[in-house]
């Protein structure tokens, strides 16, 4: 895949969380790593834009003027899973340029939203889930196997940019009966969206850097969960990031309790 860079740097934006250690750098381009042979300054860029896209969700702020993911070539044609995800991952920066900014104007929100049907209705065969469980007893979260990290990666791509989407919708009614169905309609949907974002990362093992991007759907959504066992469930995903890649989501914790009503 060939990406247009800048000479800018590509800063993180940092507001109320810790910034990643450089060996949390590594562990979220790990799935990049893991492919063989790789270009370095590609993967360093690939790293840097989850760093980015992480961070903007959490802290829900607009990227740095000086991000340069909006130089990428988006037109390529994916030829693996790698490059579907990569793909994805590309259309979600878009969208959160779109819905922390100011502007919300209809016609981008439409190509956002055409952007990502397509990839949804495009994507490989190797996307679909291998195994899935709507309602396994005595669980929150259902059962979803995927085939690999990269079809993990992607599919938390969507389901998270279809979060965002769907709660920024300039379409939506401003007053009245309208609004307030529209508004359980949304959240019911988004909570819908984390939970597949989080048995995703569940399905793929406690040592799997999409626990990572898990956290970034909790950040979005987890106020709304309201029973004691979701909670607990979602408490638990950030628990795993924390514990096993020393993830610091001390702010999305503190958050949480507080919406819940915890202190």
């Amino acid at each position: 895949m060939r990406i247009l860079y800048t000479d800018d740097e590509s800063v993180i934006a940092k507001r109320s969380i810790s910034a990643p250690t450089p060996g949390q750098v590594s562990t979220i381009d790990e799935r990049t790593e893991r492919s063989g042979q790789v270009d370095l300054p590609e993967a360093a860029w690939w790293a840097s834009l989850r760093l980015e896209v992480y961070s903007a969700v959490v802290t829900q702020t607009p990227f740095t003027s000086k991000s340069d993911h909006l130089h990428a070539d988006k037109n390529f044609v994916p030829v693996d899973d790698k490059e579907w995800a990569n793909l994805m991952l590309l259309h979600l920066a878009d969208i959160i340029r779109y819905c922390f900014s100011e502007s919300k104007d209809t016609d981008n929100y439409t190509d956002l939203l055409r952007h990502l049907t397509t990839w949804s209705n495009s994507k490989p065969d190797s996307f679909d889930p291998i195994y899935t469980c709507g309602r396994p007893e005595g669980q929150v979260l259902p059962d979803i196997w995927v085939y690999n990290e990269s079809v993990a990666a992607g599919l938390q791509y969507y389901h998270i940019g279809r979060m965002l989407l769907i709660s920024h919708d300039p379409r939506l009614p401003k007053i009245g009966p309208a609004k307030k169905k529209e508004m359980k309609r949304i959240e019911h949907e988004m909570k819908n969206d984390a939970k597949l974002v989080c048995a995703i990362a569940y399905g793929m093992g406690e040592a799997n850097p999409t626990y990572l991007t898990a956290c970034m759907a909790i950040a979005l959504v987890g106020d709304l969960f309201d029973r004691r066992a979701e909670q607990n469930t979602l408490l638990g995903v950030l628990d795993n990031a924390t514990d096993r890649f020393g993830w610091q989501t001390s702010y999305i914790r503190e958050h949480l309790k507080e919406a819940w009503g915890w202190v």
